[in-house]
């Protein structure tokens, strides 16, 4: 893959990957039809010319050849490897309750059951990574608790992955995932606006300081996602939560805005 070719360097596995996906996967399509290189949209040879002179040709038509909102990031190797890697090794993450607490309201409005409040401060996280996780220490995990959630602009709390919980398993499906686990501290009140912010990144290669997710237009990336603590409902609803991630440097992803 030309992603091997820039300094990138990832298990050969992930080629094999790569095709599983391609039939299926959207934005791959997306990325493929956009990358300079592509040949979605025609740009031929003249006769006899040289590779170096149509290279040239190809480089001064980045316009014609790229969409508008692509043209920044596609046309530049180390982005174009980015923004593949963003594709395919990590879309998603899973976060099952631990011991969720069950409270009941009294509402005139419905029947005499009311609201039923589901609350949980420990979280289970699952996420898979392809080949690209091996060891606990390549995992750094920021996690920020918004008592009042994201929106109320004040100050998050910093909490920590529970000690010793991150683990490689084998899930239902014979993948293997990364999974720990975090807490909220008690002492924290948890209401329905309460979310907990978690951004992620992997470490590749400590001599070259490399991570997962790779750096975008030279900036320094985590994926991650956000959550609710607890949720009212009438009829039973479990709080565990399949969240898709978003790829951001982190104060990016600290940002509302990002979320709307």
């Amino acid at each position: 893959m030309g992603a091997g070719k820039v300094g990138r360097s990832y298990p050969a596995g992930v080629d094999f990957l790569l095709i599983a996906y391609l039939l299926t996967d959207t934005e791959l399509e997306t990325y493929f039809k956009n990358f300079l290189l592509s040949d979605h949209k025609a740009f031929s040879f003249y006769d006899n010319e040289l590779p170096s002179a149509y290279s040239r040709r190809v480089l001064a038509n980045t316009e014609n050849l790229t969409d508008e909102d692509f043209l920044e990031t596609l046309q530049h190797p180390a982005d174009a490897a980015a923004s593949l890697m963003d594709a395919i090794v990590c879309k998603s993450i899973s976060f099952m309750p631990v011991n969720a607490k069950e409270e009941g309201h009294y509402d005139p409005y419905f029947n005499s059951s009311g609201i039923k409040a589901y609350t949980a401060n420990t979280f289970t996280i699952e996420l898979q990574f392809l080949k690209f996780f091996s060891y606990p220490e390549q995992v750094d995990c920021k996690l920020y608790f918004y008592p009042k959630g994201m929106d109320d602009n004040e100050s998050p709390i910093p909490i920590k992955v529970i000690k010793d919980s991150i683990l490689k398993r084998t899930n239902a499906k014979g993948q293997e995932v990364l999974q720990f686990q975090f807490s909220v501290q008690e002492e924290h009140l948890i209401t329905p606006k309460s979310e907990v912010l978690c951004a992620i990144r992997l470490k590749l290669d400590d001599s070259m300081h490399l991570h997962f997710p790779y750096p975008l237009h030279g900036e320094e990336r985590y994926l991650g996602t956000k959550i609710k603590l607890q949720i009212k409902r009438i009829m039973l609803q479990s709080l565990a939560q399949h969240k898709d991630v978003k790829y951001a440097t982190l104060d990016a992803l600290k940002t509302e805005a990002l979320w709307n």
